[in-house]
């Protein structure tokens, strides 16, 4: 863990089980990152796995409409202060909200007031948007961690997928859809190079 610069959960359709081995190798790497302070992105089902392996009683509900759809999210107190959105304009701002530039591929996700009523998990991250599907459940759409010491991002829409025209995905490649992709790209590997010096430096020293 000390050789590496940071960590990518992916999206997929496991069953998440916390007892399972995968899950148990998954809380060992977000317990190091705590520790040496690597940041790790959590995509669609990483966004998930890491909501209910730092979680007291969080569950993870099914029925949401949103496979394959593009919508905007809703922004809140946290958002234009968080270290995921820090590359985001005013007008960033407005395409994230209204520009339907995020795409969602999910039936399982976090209730807000479930979300916002367990002690352990908002103890560790703050909620950075909130969205919701095509009948209007909402739902648990990105979180960070709540200080600098927790480098833990995790959205639960694909900022992956703008970039590459797939046949099966709603994909649109303008350039507002692009941008949001980059700038979120971009928060991440800026904090993997702040890691990368961290460790040039003491090894210089």
């Amino acid at each position: 863990m000390n050789r590496i610069n940071g960590v990518l959960f992916l999206g997929g359709s496991r069953d998440i089980h916390k007892d399972g081995v995968w899950e148990k190798k998954a809380k060992y790497i977000i317990d190091q990152s705590l520790i040496i302070q690597f940041p790790i992105w959590a995509t669609c089902q990483g966004f998930q796995l890491v909501g209910l392996l730092m979680s007291d009683s969080l569950k993870l509900r099914n029925g949401f409409d949103d496979s394959n759809v593009l919508h905007g999210l809703q922004i809140t107190d946290e958002t234009k202060s968080s270290r995921m959105y820090k590359f985001f304009t005013e007008k960033d701002y407005n395409i994230l909200q209204y520009g339907n530039s995020t795409i969602y591929n999910h039936h399982y996700g976090f209730y807000p007031e479930e979300f916002y009523n367990d002690a352990k998990i908002t103890s560790y991250f703050k909620v950075t948007s909130i969205s919701e599907d095509k009948n209007g459940l909402k739902f648990i759409n990105s979180f960070e961690g709540k200080n600098d010491s927790i480098k833990i991002f995790a959205t639960q829409f694909h900022p992956e997928k703008n970039p590459y025209k797939r046949i099966y995905y709603p994909v649109k490649q303008n350039i507002d859809c692009l941008i949001v992709s980059q700038l979120l790209a971009m928060s991440f590997i800026d904090e993997a190079r702040k890691k990368r010096s961290e460790k040039q430096s003491v090894k210089n020293e």
